[in-house]
């Protein structure tokens, strides 16, 4: 497949597990117009007080840089509990992209687990990221 650049390209892959029934990995790269400037998880923090209002817990793990297949963004993991006690772990890692470069696209890494399968998350988001490239590599 030739790809040639544009403003409108967009990919995605979901994975989910049959031995951890829960757990999903979704990558996803976009050509933007304009870069989010903030993480996604940040409007998350700012809904926190109206979640707590419906009954919902909000708790922020992680929010820090890092840098991923040579690539600068942020790692960013929360739980969330619904009303009815149910955890669920979250965790993005972002890169906002270059406005209209189809070779600096954005990239977001997301990963979801009930909070009973934080080990087999954690193990999962950490082997991604160690692993995950970007193609063409430079030689």
């Amino acid at each position: 497949i030739v790809s040639e650049g544009s403003r409108n390209e967009r990919a995605g892959l979901t994975l989910t597990s049959s031995v951890a029934p829960g757990l999903e990995l979704r990558l996803s790269t976009e050509t933007v117009v304009m870069p989010q400037p903030d993480h996604p998880f940040v409007q998350y923090a700012e809904m926190a007080p109206e979640l707590a209002r419906r009954g919902q817990q909000l708790k922020v793990l992680e929010h820090r840089p890092s840098r991923v297949a040579g690539v600068d963004g942020i790692d960013g993991r929360i739980s969330l509990t619904d009303e009815d006690g149910r955890t669920t772990r979250r965790y993005l890692w972002f890169h906002a992209g270059a406005p209209a470069r189809s070779e600096d696209p954005a990239l977001s890494i997301h990963a979801e687990a009930p909070e009973a399968l934080h080990d087999a998350l954690d193990a999962a988001w950490t082997m991604v990221l160690q692993t995950f490239k970007r193609l063409p590599q430079d030689a």
